[in-house]
């Protein structure tokens, strides 16, 4: 498919994961050596070596994306405006940013079509359960209603440094990180 829209010169950008590295150290750079985490990251890898050496292909390298009506944040919102408990992995690690943050560098990189890998990533690391809590606190609920909990060993990748270094994106698009107050604000309109 990508070889086909390249011959008709049609600049091709790919959506793929931070999961494709290590996650072993916070702010992995684009030319960090690819070494993926779990299947989905594997499948996103393998896909990114094929497309690389491309001229006319942008890799957007992205991280969790939340803000969508039926997404995790979405749901706590509404469990816990209703007064109700939600628990929360404490011991899975996102940096994640909003859906119309997502949007907006992937338009970016569509009008100004750079090739090679960009990166965009939360400005912070933090547990889903931090995030609740977060979360409970910014919609004026009680923190207390957010319960911790362990996601199991054998449920999925768990990154421990999810974030992604962004400087590339922020001199050229100077698209800055999301901070999670920035993200709650987005997706909380939603």
């Amino acid at each position: 498919m990508v070889a086909s829209l390249r011959k008709r010169d049609i600049h091709v950008i790919y959506p793929s994961t931070n999961l494709v590295l290590a996650c072993d150290r916070p702010n992995q750079a684009e030319d960090s050596p690819l070494s993926p985490i779990g299947l989905y990251g594997e499948t996103k890898a393998a896909v990114e070596k094929s497309l690389i050496k491309d001229n006319g292909v942008t890799i957007a390298r992205l991280p969790k994306i939340l803000g969508t009506k039926g997404d995790i944040l979405h749901n706590w919102k509404e469990k816990l405006g209703n007064g109700e408990e939600i628990s929360a992995f404490s011991n899975l690690i996102v940096s994640p940013v909003s859906l119309p943050y997502a949007v907006n560098f992937l338009c970016k990189l569509m009008t100004g079509q750079p090739e090679g890998i960009w990166h965009i990533s939360g400005k912070e690391e933090i547990s889903y359960y931090q995030l609740a809590r977060k979360l409970a606190e910014f919609i004026s609920s009680a923190p207390d209603l957010v319960k911790p909990d362990t996601m199991p060993e054998n449920l999925g990748a768990a990154p421990l440094h999810p974030s992604l270094s962004c400087e590339k994106t922020r001199q050229v698009f100077g698209i800055k990180r999301q901070s999670i107050s920035e993200l709650l604000t987005d997706c909380c309109k939603l």
